[in-house]
């Protein structure tokens, strides 16, 4: 299935970047000052801190298995797309970019390598199809995409 490029739209995004109510991604805000104004309100309130631990728990839950489903995941994305427009913002200080990079290095090495789905537009983390995950995860992958996932539970 090398090579394969898919183009179907994923569900649409609500662009909060918060998970469903009771899956804990998201913890409180931080409502103190990270040491750096943003230039622009892409931050909405919260720290870039909180964005990077949400990027971490999701990529950790993408490493151990991503054990909810293909709505679930592309919604989970939207921390990411959030810290990308803090990147393209210049509002992030320079751990924080070290530590997103970082991550994205980490989630990088566990999608499949030349496989894309979606738009060619969308960003490279959207359009990733991960080694494994977990049962719904997989099904929704293979039954959108054709897509095969090892799946984990």
């Amino acid at each position: 299935m090398a090579g394969v490029i898919v183009e179907r739209m994923f569900a649409p995004r609500n662009g909060t970047g918060c998970a469903p109510e009771g899956r804990g991604m998201r913890g409180p805000v931080n409502t103190g000052t990270s040491g750096m104004e943003p230039k622009v309100d892409v931050l909405d309130g919260d720290a870039p801190e909180d964005l990077v631990r949400e990027w971490r728990a999701f990529v950790d839950e993408c490493t151990a298995g991503y054990p909810w489903n293909l709505y679930d995941y592309h919604n989970d994305l939207a921390v990411r797309d959030r810290l990308e427009d803090c990147l393209k913002a210049g509002c992030l200080p320079e751990g924080v970019v070290r530590d997103v990079l970082k991550l994205d290095a980490q989630f990088r090495e566990m999608l499949q390598p030349g496989i894309a789905v979606g738009p060619a537009t969308d960003p490279w983390w959207h359009r990733g199809v991960p080694q494994y995950a977990g049962p719904e995860l997989a099904e929704g992958l293979h039954e959108w995409f054709s897509a095969p996932v090892e799946v984990r539970d």
